[in-house]
């Protein structure tokens, strides 16, 4: 119920959400007691609790005297039931269908039939099909439909409350074909065990869907009207379950699709972002900056989402100047105790998340996932691997090569396979370069020696830099780079090598890298970045494997193996000279 409430209305406080809860659950049981006690009251009973204005008998009476039948629609609130008995205060209502969901034991649907038509009304089952329901209409009765805000993959896509909901089309299919007119009864409660419906016609439809929308602004109206009316509306349904299968969760692409026509409706030109979903990054600076295309196509696909990436606190500065997500929020700092750190997901909660998508691989972000009590939680299931905190795993195709394949590929499936549709956008945020008159030199990596060129090697490119050319040498690095940038810095003593490893936090290292004419560099984050930011790249690449790793945005970029090493890599990164590197440099900057 709080989840519920907390969609729709998010402007309220949370001591308001939790007071309407409470009157709900209290409603709920006074549903309870009236079926409990419905086989037993009398006609008199009935006609001091059940109220009906002047104006809705005569509407009533007007509607079922006109022999030409139509469609009533009416929402769960909590004394809908008192609806079946409205004959004994209204004796030309007796004898009007209503569909009913039959329940799946025998003995209790009977009773419940038997009771529910007890004063005259007739119930059709749900189960039966369309033809009884048709021929109710046909012969000009009044047929009455408890409409849903979650009618699974049958139902069409809309907005209601500002939030993603499938509704039936039945209604107007019916008042299509059999040209009849569609009213709205709400049955208000006034008091304990007290009603009093109200009868409004509502606009024909141009299409089968026009009927979900003027009914459900209705709905919407009467819940915002006071606090009492939104208590009557059973709130612990999930009354925004949009698709029965997972598999089409992150797109809003449909045949069945009404969303920009309900936006219109509610003269809307966007979307409000209620639907939540919270995307665990990567932990590594490189893996962030692979995800960013997928991200990128996620928003264009549920422009209704709001998207929430959590990550390490250091990479918080390169998603915030991307601007790719809603919200950020960074996991606990590293020195926290392991109750600490996991009690702050537990805490999220309360932010009643929709989905987690978790791009880890990991039992620790699987665990996370699970503490925000997201009912759906997404991630990848290699094979021979399990992930039991997952509500939905995309099991990877065993026959997939990942060494021929780019981490983005692979991530791009898992998010095809949870339904998204949009290709994917690989441009870079800085497509246009200026020619500057510096370069960049990231001579380290921090996660790995074996992927960084010798420091020799990086002693002789520098030189060649300083003696024959006019440029500005950067050396960038974290402070773990030091002693390698130091060397290479020392091996000649120039004005024009700058060493600034350790010197830049991520956003300065940003804006120098977008300042360079050219980034030379071993595979690590920088060089994802600077791809990602459109300068140029020349990648040093040796034992790891550049199709899986390689740069992935659209922006110039160089790999260079050592002779005879295979593309997926695996061989001693030694074996890349310095003239060819100078070569692809001369070739750059022709």
């Amino acid at each position: 119920m709080r989840s519920n409430l907390h969609h729709a209305f998010p402007e309220k406080s949370d001591v308001w959400r939790k007071r309407v809860a409470h009157l709900t659950s209290e409603r709920l049981i006074e549903m309870a007691v009236y079926s409990l006690m419905s086989p037993y009251l009398s006609k008199h009973w009935y006609e001091r609790h059940f109220e009906m204005a002047s104006d809705v008998r005569a509407a009533f009476r007007e509607a079922v005297g006109s022999d030409r039948g139509g469609v009533i629609l009416m929402p769960h609130v909590c004394l809908n039931e008192m609806m079946t008995s409205s004959p004994t205060v209204l004796e030309e209502i007796a004898g009007q269908p209503i569909i009913y969901r039959p329940n799946d034991q025998p003995a209790f649907d009977r009773w419940l039939k038997r009771t529910r038509e007890r004063w005259g009304m007739k119930l059709l089952s749900r189960k039966d099909g369309l033809r009884e329901v048709s021929g109710a209409v046909r012969s000009g009765k009044l047929l009455t439909i408890l409409f849903d805000q979650n009618s699974g993959k049958r139902g069409y896509l809309f907005h209601f409350m500002n939030r993603l909901a499938s509704g039936t089309h039945l209604p107007g299919l019916l008042c299509q074909k059999f040209k009849v007119p569609a009213y709205m009864v709400i049955p208000k409660r006034v008091g304990f065990l007290e009603v009093k419906p109200s009868f409004e016609r509502l606009p024909d439809p141009e299409h089968p869907a026009d009927l979900i929308l003027t009914s459900h602004q209705a709905l919407e109206d009467y819940l915002r009207g006071s606090e009492e009316q939104c208590a009557e509306w059973l709130w612990f349904h999930n009354r925004w379950r949009t698709r029965e299968s997972p598999r089409r969760r992150f797109s809003l692409r449909a045949n069945d699709n009404y969303v920009a026509e309900s936006l219109l409706f509610q003269n809307q030109t966007t979307p409000a972002k209620r639907f939540r979903i919270w995307i665990r990054m990567p932990n590594w600076l490189g893996d962030v900056v692979m995800a960013i295309p997928l991200i990128r196509a996620l928003r264009g696909d549920r422009p209704d989402a709001q998207l929430t990436l959590v990550a390490n606190r250091n990479v918080m500065p390169l998603l915030k100047r991307v601007g790719v997500a809603d919200q950020l929020v960074p996991l606990p700092d590293n020195n926290a105790s392991p109750l600490a750190y996991f009690r702050f997901f537990y805490q999220q909660r309360h932010n009643y998340v929709d989905t987690v998508l978790c791009l880890t691989n990991s039992t620790r972000g699987d665990l996370e996932a699970w503490l925000t009590r997201a009912p759906q939680r997404f991630g990848m299931l290699r094979p021979n691997r399990r992930r039991p905190l997952l509500s939905r795993s995309w099991p990877m195709p065993a026959d997939l090569d990942e060494t021929q394949c780019h981490q983005t590929e692979v991530w791009e499936e898992m998010f095809r396979f949870y339904g998204l549709q949009a290709p994917l956008d690989r441009s870079p945020f800085l497509p246009t370069n200026p020619k500057t008159n510096q370069i960049g030199l990231i001579c380290g990596t921090e996660n790995s020696p074996k992927k960084r060129w010798p420091v020799p090697l990086w002693q002789e490119l520098t030189t060649k830099f300083v003696k024959e050319t006019d440029v500005k040498v950067h050396l960038f690095g974290t402070a773990n780079d030091r002693s390698i940038t130091k060397q290479v810095a020392n091996a000649l003593d120039s004005p024009r090598v700058i060493d600034e490893a350790g010197k830049t936090n991520l956003e300065q290292f940003m804006e120098r890298l977008a300042a360079c004419r050219v980034v030379i560099c071993n595979d690590t984050g920088g060089m994802h970045l600077a791809n990602m930011l459109g300068v140029p790249v020349i990648a040093i690449f040796g034992p790891t494997n550049p199709l899986r790793t390689g740069p992935v945005f659209q922006g110039e970029t160089h790999i260079l193996q050592p002779p005879g090493c295979p593309g997926i890599g695996g061989a001693d990164i030694k074996g890349v000279t310095v003239a060819r590197v100078w070569q692809q440099w001369e070739a750059l900057n022709a």
